[in-house]
C-alpha cells in the first residue's frame, strides 16, 4: 500500500481526472467542432456535414439507436462525393457516455487510492497486502464481473455486436501477436527511457524515495504453485481484458467521440495509471496506456492492445517469479 503522502497525490490525480469529465463535456458544448467533412463536387457545400446514422444527431436506425455494425449507404456515382469513412468510435451514443461516468466511479470505489484508503482504515503506516490464494481468486472473480458488467450493459441492453465493434476478428491471431510485439517492445524501451528521467526529476525536486508498487514486494515471496498460477491469471489474463475493454474500449472511445482525441488519450491513460495506486509507476503507466489507446485507433482492433498488456505483465510476472533464476544460470555460463 503506497505512503500516506502518496495516497494524497494519488487521491488529487485521480480526483482530478473525474473533476475533468464534465469540465471538459461543458468546454466541448461551448466550443463545439466539426469532426466531419465532406469533400463533395465542385459546387457543394463543403461546409455541411454528413448525416451519419447515430452520430451528432442524425438518424439511427432501429428506433433511435446505433443497432449492431454500422450500415453504410450505397455508394454515389461520383467517387468525390462519397462521405469519409465512418470514425472508429461512430457507434457511441449518449447513453454510453452515462453508463462511462458510471463504470469510471465504480472502479474509483473498488480500485485504486480510494480503495486503498478504505484498506487503511486512515492509518498512518501503509499496509501490506497478503497475495494469498483467496485474495487472488476473489480479484479475478472481480475482474470478470466487471467484464460482464460491461458487456451485458453492451449486447443485452444496447445489442451491439461487439465482435464488430472492437474489431476482434480483424485480423488472426498470429498478425494480432505480431503487430501487439511491434507495437509493445520499441514502446516499452522509449516509456522506460522517458519515465525513467522524469521520475529521477521527481525523486530529486521532491526528496522523495518512491517504492514499487505492493504487488513487486509481496509477490517475491509467493511460492505455492498454486498461488503463482492465480497470479499469472490475474495480471496476463483478467487485468488485460478488463482493463483494455473499460480503459480503451469503452472510456477513450467514448471521450474521443464526445470530447477529443487528445483528452481521451490523457484522461484514459491517468485513469489506468492512478488505479495502481503507485506514484513510482504512474509516469510510465499512464504513457504505457496511452500507447495502448494508439495501438488501438491505429489497429481498430482492442486484442491489440490486450495482447500488448498481456505481454507487458507477462514480462514482468516472469522476472518477479524467476529473475533469480534467471540470473543465477547465466553467472554459471560466465
Amino acid at each position: 500500500m503506497p505512503s500516506p503522502t502518496e495516497q494524497t497525490i494519488l487521491l488529487i490525480v485521480l480526483g482530478a481526472v473525474l473533476a475533468s469529465l464534465p469540465v471538459a463535456l461543458l468546454f466541448r458544448r461551448l466550443f463545439p467542432a466539426r469532426l466531419l467533412t465532406v469533400s463533395g463536387p465542385p459546387g457543394a457545400d463543403r461546409g455541411a456535414q454528413p448525416s451519419y446514422p447515430g452520430i451528432d444527431g442524425a438518424p439511427d436506425f432501429a428506433g433511435g439507436e446505433v443497432q449492431g455494425p454500422m450500415v453504410f449507404p450505397k455508394p454515389a456515382a461520383s467517387p468525390a462525393a462519397q462521405p469519409p469513412p465512418l470514425p472508429l468510435h461512430a457507434s457511441w451514443i449518449r447513453r454510453d457516455a452515462w453508463f462511462t461516468l458510471v463504470l469510471l466511479a465504480l472502479i474509483s470505489v473498488l480500485m485504486g487510492p480510494l480503495a486503498a484508503l478504505g484498506m487503511s482504515g486512515g492509518n498512518s503506516e501503509p499496509v501490506k497486502m497478503d497475495f494469498s490464494p483467496g485474495l487472488l481468486s476473489v480479484q479475478l472473480v472481480f475482474q470478470f464481473g466487471m467484464v460482464g458488467l460491461v458487456l451485458v450493459f453492451l449486447v443485452v441492453h444496447r445489442r451491439l455486436n461487439v465482435t464488430r465493434l472492437f474489431g476482434l476478428r480483424a485480423m488472426g491471431p498470429l498478425r494480432t501477436v505480431g503487430v501487439s510485439l511491434l507495437w509493445i517492445v520499441p514502446g516499452f524501451v522509449a516509456i522506460m527511457f522517458v519515465a525513467g528521467v522524469v521520475v529521477a526529476l521527481i525523486q530529486h525536486f521532491t526528496g522523495m524515495e518512491l517504492k514499487p508498487q505492493a504487488i513487486v514486494e509481496g509477490a517475491r515471496g509467493i511460492t505455492d504453485p498454486g498461488s503463482r498460477a492465480l497470479l499469472f491469471a490475474t495480471l496476463c489474463i483478467g487485468a488485460p481484458v478488463m482493463e483494455e475493454l473499460i480503459f480503451r474500449g469503452v472510456f477513450f472511445s467514448v471521450a474521443a467521440k464526445y470530447i477529443s482525441r487528445g483528452y481521451a488519450l490523457v484522461a484514459s491513460g491517468l485513469f489506468f495509471a492512478v488505479i495502481h495506486t503507485n506514484l513510482l509507476s504512474l509516469v510510465p503507466l499512464t504513457l504505457l496506456g496511452i500507447l495502448f489507446a494508439v495501438a488501438y485507433e491505429k489497429t481498430r482492433s482492442l486484442a491489440v492492445p490486450v495482447v500488448m498488456h498481456a505481454l507487458f505483465n507477462g514480462t514482468q510476472f516472469f522476472l518477479l517469479m524467476y529473475g533469480d533464476q534467471i540470473q543465477k544460470f547465466f553467472e554459471q555460463y560466465r
